[in-house]
């Protein structure tokens, strides 16, 4: 039987993943690259999250996991492994969010699959994506937000991209900046 602190504990990783994907989709959108189309994948409950952007430089696959515990070395490489298989011609990122085996410490790339890592701290991952918010909503002419606001925000977001990410979206550019922008303006009105 589990307990509601097991059933708090396996919400944290999802989060990191969730948390993490509004921190790189905001980047995407403000991008000078030119985004074209994102998109993204189901989530499938299983700590990780897939989405594809194409760009005038190409294809772009992320994958993001999150973890309480520690991510092995044998199953980092599988995971690398998997993307590159999937994108053959893309470029692939595999970002981890959790602690890394020492062994993993100096990996930056595996096969043509660049490795980005972090530390869970939602504390940390809420204020860069509190930032990310706040410059987004800058440059889309929305109203100023406080820090608090953009942080609450930050958090409002990412539990509804859970939400949205029940079946796979494709958007375009346009599309993308204005879920974006319903989003940020439904969240803190």
């Amino acid at each position: 039987m589990s307990s509601p602190e097991n059933a708090e504990a396996g919400k944290a990783p999802v989060q990191g993943c969730f948390v993490q994907a509004l921190i790189l989709v905001l980047g995407l959108a403000q991008a000078e690259a030119g985004l074209e189309e994102i998109v993204l994948e189901p989530f499938a409950g299983n700590d990780q999250l897939d989405f594809v952007s194409r760009d005038h430089h190409g294809t772009h696959a992320v994958r993001i996991r999150s973890t309480m515990s520690m991510f092995l070395n044998s199953q980092v490489m599988a995971l690398a492994e998997t993307l590159e298989l999937a994108h053959p011609a893309g470029q692939c990122q595999l970002h981890l969010v959790g602690m890394t085996h020492p062994r993993l410490e100096k990996v930056k790339e595996i096969g043509s699959v660049r490795i980005r890592k972090r530390e869970y701290d939602m504390e940390a991952m809420l204020d860069e994506a509190a930032v990310a918010i706040q410059d987004f909503s800058r440059k889309a002419g929305l109203p100023a937000r406080t820090a608090e606001q953009s942080r609450a925000t930050a958090a409002s977001l990412a539990s509804r991209l859970g939400v949205y990410l029940m079946e796979r979206r494709v958007l375009n550019r346009p599309a993308l900046l204005e879920l974006l922008q319903e989003g940020i303006s439904r969240a803190c009105p």
